[in-house]
């Protein structure tokens, strides 16, 4: 005999059923319809010949492309201990990148301040054709990327590297990482002794060594690069694998002498997307990542899964570091003025809660450093 309560639960449950299911397709169609947008786009940027324009497309498409989105600006209070925090200007200027424009208040003949060059100085193949608007905005969006002075390419290199030995630690892994053993070694004479565990026998280096991580338990090599598709004459898909056959020809083969290792590349492109390789490495992460949650509950993930978590992070370095290598190139400008705030010294538009952006003025191009 059913009773009413029975008989509710069952009707809840029916219920329930329904409106998963319609917000399954409705989430589906969603989808269709945003890759249809994007099909549209695409073939406009291809007819009309923006090609610089089509491989931003399809690398902020990209797995892990665009991911810092998603991520709330931070007070300066929150920023504190945290490296996956974004400053309010630091987002807007990387949000602006991802769309292909160049900082607020900066312009295609603004003056580099690292390399003293026009921002739409160099790779001249890309765009509508040569000294067109389309062709010099999208130069000048990526100058930071190709821009030789400054340091910002190790920097943000380096990043991508802590992030991914970051996440490996996080599920209990044991990596080591080139950049970390040169801080150590800096200022420690016993750590200068030791033998880098990333440099191979003919004293090439690679970046990252995550000891057990590959398939039958082997150790995994790796070595990071980033890609500006952008910046050369191929889509997206041909600067990533063009970067993956250069890191492959000059480690795989040494790597694979040595007894119970494995070597593949991580190619990124300028905006985060994730090449063919470097999902491969981020497969075996998720999946070692899965096996250490079946086994120790105190590995789950509640919130948020452990993929999204360092997907999300790994976003944020590399904005982070695009948005600071972009501001450190044009010439000096107060948060006020990036944020569009229009009264200096008001508001809370920096660290000091505004007061010590009183008097500051945008500087004329060329002029002053920092």
């Amino acid at each position: 005999m059913t009773t009413p309560t029975t008989a509710l639960s069952l009707l809840l449950f029916r219920l329930s059923f329904f409106c998963t299911a319609g917000l399954k397709l409705q989430s589906q169609a969603s989808k269709i319809l945003k890759f249809a947008e994007f099909l549209e786009l695409r073939a406009g940027a291809v007819a009309a010949g923006c090609f610089g324009v089509v491989a931003r497309l399809d690398d902020c498409r990209a797995f892990g492309a665009g991911a810092f989105l998603a991520s709330l600006p931070c007070a300066p209070a929150s920023r504190q201990h945290n490296p996956f925090a974004l400053r309010a200007d630091h987002w807007r200027v990387a949000m602006r990148s991802f769309i292909g424009l160049p900082a607020p208040g900066a312009t295609t003949v603004t003056m580099c301040r690292k390399c003293n060059n026009q921002l739409d100085h160099g790779h001249g193949h890309v765009g509508c054709g040569a000294g067109s608007a389309t062709s010099a905005l999208t130069r000048a969006a990526t100058h930071s990327s190709t821009c030789k002075k400054g340091g910002f390419k190790t920097a943000r290199h380096d990043a991508i590297a802590a992030v991914l030995c970051s996440m490996y630690r996080a599920i209990g892994g044991v990596c080591e990482a080139d950049h970390e053993y040169g801080k150590r070694a800096e200022g420690d004479a016993a750590a200068r002794k030791k033998a880098n565990p990333c440099t191979l026998p003919s004293n090439a280096k690679v970046d990252v060594v995550f000891y057990g991580l590959a398939d039958g338990d082997q150790d995994l090599y790796i070595d990071v690069r980033v890609a500006c598709a952008e910046s050369h004459e191929v889509g997206f898909k041909e600067a990533i694998a063009a970067a993956e056959k250069i890191k492959t020809d000059k480690y795989a083969r040494e790597v694979a002498g040595i007894s119970q290792s494995a070597f593949l590349p991580f190619v990124v492109g300028s905006h985060g997307g994730l090449g063919t390789c470097a999902k491969q490495v981020w497969a075996l992460l998720v999946q070692r990542a899965k096996l250490v949650a079946a086994r120790d509950w105190r590995q789950s993930w509640s919130a948020m899964t452990y993929q999204q978590v360092w997907l999300r992070r790994l976003s944020v370095v590399i904005a982070k570091q695009e948005a600071i290598a972009t501001l450190v190139r044009v010439p000096l400008v107060t948060r006020q003025a990036a944020m569009g705030v229009a009264v200096f010294g008001e508001g809370e538009g920096g660290e000091g809660g505004g007061a010590g952006y009183a008097g500051v003025r945008v500087a004329a191009p060329g002029n002053g450093g920092c």
